[in-house]
């Protein structure tokens, strides 16, 4: 019978497989919703691709976004980057559960929630850029494109770190009193 520890691992470990396959799935349809040419890249990678450079980078939104094809992106990539967020949250969350009852538990969860937010921000807010373009609407996407990509990546360190916690806690030892 396996123990709650083995069962919440089992869960966490099933949950960064989702993840992973969630990545591959991207991947494999990006050159389906976006004709990316030269320097162009998805809106989702900038950030990353420019070394943090192109945070809150409203002008490249506007000139990527004449890449995307908005009913593709509709149809596959917003459909598939809206279950995400739930996924990766699920495992982030279910590293943190073992944690719980530590003060700086509530601060995950927090940073966890503004994950989805922003990322959440970012897909609905292009998706109405595609619609009616305009600079101000540009900047938004960029703001929260910028946004979600500072606190996934912490979040992911921070998933890491919990994991790695989770796996090398000590655990009490059992003593026997003669």
């Amino acid at each position: 019978m396996p123990t709650p520890k083995q069962k919440q691992l089992t869960a966490a470990v099933v949950l960064l497989a989702i993840c992973v396959g969630f990545y591959f799935l991207f991947e494999s349809i990006k050159d389906d919703y976006c004709n990316c040419e030269g320097n162009i890249h998805i809106i989702d990678s900038h950030v990353k691709e420019c070394k943090f450079a192109g945070l809150f980078d409203g002008p490249y939104v506007e000139k990527a976004a004449k890449y995307y094809d908005k009913e593709k992106y509709k149809g596959s990539f917003l459909f598939i980057d809206t279950l995400f967020p739930i996924a990766y949250s699920a495992f982030l969350l279910s590293l943190s559960y073992a944690f719980r009852r530590k003060a700086w538990y509530r601060w995950v969860v927090a940073a966890v929630v503004a994950g989805i937010v922003f990322d959440y921000g970012e897909n609905f807010s292009f998706l109405n850029y595609l619609s009616a373009p305009s600079p101000g609407q540009a900047n938004l996407v960029a703001f929260f494109t910028s946004m979600k990509s500072i606190i996934v990546l912490v979040n992911g360190g921070v998933g890491i770190f919990l994991l790695l916690k989770y796996l090398f806690r000590r655990q009490p030892s059992l003593t026997v009193v003669a």
